[in-house]
């Protein structure tokens, strides 16, 4: 009795390391898995948003204000859109901002109100640094 309840331990012992040992081989595979594909990840993030030259940083801001001509979109000094109303002009502007930022580059549509305060700035691509103040 002793020699088959020895026997029948030792066979579950034996199960038990096999299976520990299928489970550990199991989570090694898994983790270098995941190990791989994060390297992969990381890298493909590093080459999207690889520092390119001072020059392509600059960043090209909209802004949508009032004039005495009516609502417009500028860019650098220059007139990029005329409409009607606040809500069109704002559209035109994020529009703008948009295909920039799909194109590659980074933007920026600032909206204004009628008074010429601000009243919401949206940044498309890499976000400017935070500061106090």
């Amino acid at each position: 009795m002793n020699a088959s309840i020895n026997a029948m331990r030792d066979r579950n012992e034996r199960a038990t390391r096999e299976a520990t040992t299928i489970i550990e081989a199991e989570q090694k595979a898994r983790a270098e898995k995941t190990e791989r594909l994060r390297a992969l990840r990381l890298g493909q993030e590093a080459a999207r948003y690889e520092e390119e030259p001072m020059a392509k940083q600059s960043r090209k801001v909209f802004h949508s204000s009032m004039t005495k001509n009516g609502w417009v979109v500028t860019e650098g000094g220059e007139t990029v859109s005329r409409n009607n109303n606040q809500k069109a002009n704002e559209a035109a502007a994020i529009s703008a901002a948009r295909k920039v930022r799909k194109d590659g580059g980074l933007s920026q549509a600032v909206l204004h109100k009628s008074d010429g305060s601000i009243r919401e700035e949206r940044t498309y691509g890499k976000d400017p640094e935070r500061t106090p103040g």
